[in-house]
């Protein structure tokens, strides 16, 4: 007997890992709904609440998804080494005086091994050039050849940040490619779990200007790789799995946006910004009044200013910043996956880290003074709502204590917690309670119901200003672009 459950599945397919939540509403959707975090299982048999965003190569060109086994990865060659000349020590004094005492005449005084002090400096200075000259050049052949080396590596990591965000992007395999391939191995994991029968709901890094566009992106990706499971592979991984990267580009077909594939794919795009609010809000976790989340990803920092009407965000403004984790560890000089990373970050990153977010909020004070004051609001009655106001911070980054600040008037710091799903069913609640800042995305995009209802509200709308007396319109309820 089929179920005649409505099944949607939470895709936050993450810069560093992907998390996935899975919603059953019993009775056609009419039932109280049940959450499940998919549990992916590693090369030991582990079972983790998180698959890597990684895809490898393997010796014989097929490719492994997430869990990889560095033993067989295909050989990029050897990693070049920069080789820098150095000029040998030299104690000039010593030295001066050693010949003076083997050359000089009983005819020469000290002036004369001052001259050969003097000479001995004018030898050092352009033995020095040289060398510096050498390196110089031994330094560009040496960038040239590690960008060679790590343009022929077979190991790949951030293509969804370089999809959908800012990230130079410089592999021999393109990132749309990567995340088409990365995601059509995840839609057979969940169809091999659930069956072929479910919505998706995707989060993307966006802010509020770049939506739309970014939303198409996401859409054609997801349809691309449903193409391959489907209609490639016919819905056998182990066809998928056994391809060549070779047979892989030549089968893949980039499926242009229409809005007919949404219908068809039953897939839903959502501001990642917009899931994580879905997962605080939908019980009432958040007080009434003006409020931020902030998201910390690998890739991006996500930034939601925000109020509460019936349990639901009331999205004003969302930023999403190009910078996150990533951009801390390789500021510092290391690589995320390798270091202890609150240990090993730079100062000086650090600080730009935090003054990008604080930059931002800056800009939102200074633009709710702006607009406000054009709809007679006085700057007192929002210099008093904007006392000590809640953030809440959420994703992979609120881990770190050092990157947890205050921003501005939102000084009352929220983390969150298992209580987020407290009153929810929840499978397995007391394993993923101590994850909830890092399932929270998967878990709002699970919740959420169609990304049509994703809107910006009027800034008006934040002190009830708008029209009691007439039927607002669309274009009264949302900010205008102009305003952003």
């Amino acid at each position: 007997m089929e179920s005649n459950d409505q099944i949607n599945v939470g895709l936050d397919f993450g810069t560093h890992q992907t998390k996935i939540c899975i919603q059953r509403i019993p009775d056609e959707g009419h039932g109280e709904p049940s959450y499940e975090f998919f549990s992916f299982e590693d090369l030991n048999g582990e079972c983790s609440y998180f698959l890597p965003s990684l895809i490898q190569i393997n010796e014989d060109d097929t490719l492994s998804y997430g869990f990889v086994d560095k033993a067989i990865e295909k050989s990029a060659g050897e990693e070049p080494i920069l080789q820098l000349l150095e000029v040998p020590e030299l104690n000039i004094e010593k030295t001066a005086q050693e010949l003076f005492e083997k050359y000089a005449n009983l005819g020469q005084d000290e002036n004369d091994k001052q001259s050969l002090i003097t000479m001995l400096k004018l030898k050092l200075k352009q033995d020095q050039e040289k060398v510096d000259k050498e390196n110089e050049s031994r330094r560009y052949i040496y960038d040239q050849a590690l960008k060679k080396y790590k343009s022929e590596l077979n190991t790949f990591r951030y293509f969804k940040q370089a999809t959908f965000s800012q990230r130079d992007w410089t592999a021999k395999i393109g990132s749309q490619l990567l995340c088409i391939w990365y995601l059509a191995y995840v839609i057979f994991l969940i169809e091999d779990k659930i069956g072929n029968f479910f919505s998706i709901n995707m989060g993307i890094p966006t802010d509020d200007d770049s939506f739309e566009k970014k939303k198409q992106l996401a859409v054609s990706v997801l349809a691309s790789a449903y193409n391959l499971v489907e209609n490639v592979y016919h819905n056998d991984i182990n066809a998928f799995l056994k391809a060549s990267v070779n047979e892989l580009m030549e089968k893949t077909e980039m499926i242009h946006f229409s809005p007919e594939l949404i219908v068809d794919y039953a897939i839903n795009v959502f501001p990642e910004a917009y899931a994580g609010l879905l997962s605080l809000t939908a019980r009432g976790k958040i007080t009434q009044g003006m409020s931020l989340t902030v998201d910390i990803g690998g890739g991006t920092t996500d930034i939601s200013f925000f109020t509460i009407d019936d349990r639901k965000p009331c999205i004003y403004k969302y930023w999403s910043v190009p910078l996150g984790l990533n951009y801390l560890a390789e500021e510092s000089g290391f690589d995320y996956f390798d270091h202890n990373f609150e240990e090993s970050i730079n100062e000086n990153a650090l600080s730009k880290y935090n003054q990008e977010k604080t930059n931002v909020i800056r800009k939102l004070v200074g633009f709710l003074y702006g607009k406000l004051s054009e709809i007679g609001i006085s700057k007192k009655n929002l210099s008093e709502a904007l006392k000590n106001r809640a953030i809440v911070y959420m994703g992979g980054g609120s881990s770190f204590t050092s990157i947890i600040t205050e921003l501005g008037p939102f000084n009352e710091i929220h983390m969150l917690d298992s209580s987020i799903w407290k009153e929810e069913q929840v499978a397995d609640k007391s394993s993923v309670g101590d994850l909830s800042r890092l399932l929270s995305i998967s878990y709002g995009l699970a919740s959420a119901k169609n990304d049509d209802e994703v809107k910006l509200y009027s800034i008006k709308n934040i002190f009830g200003m708008a029209s009691n007396n007439r039927k607002e319109s669309p274009q009264d309820r949302y900010v205008d672009k102009d305003m952003c």
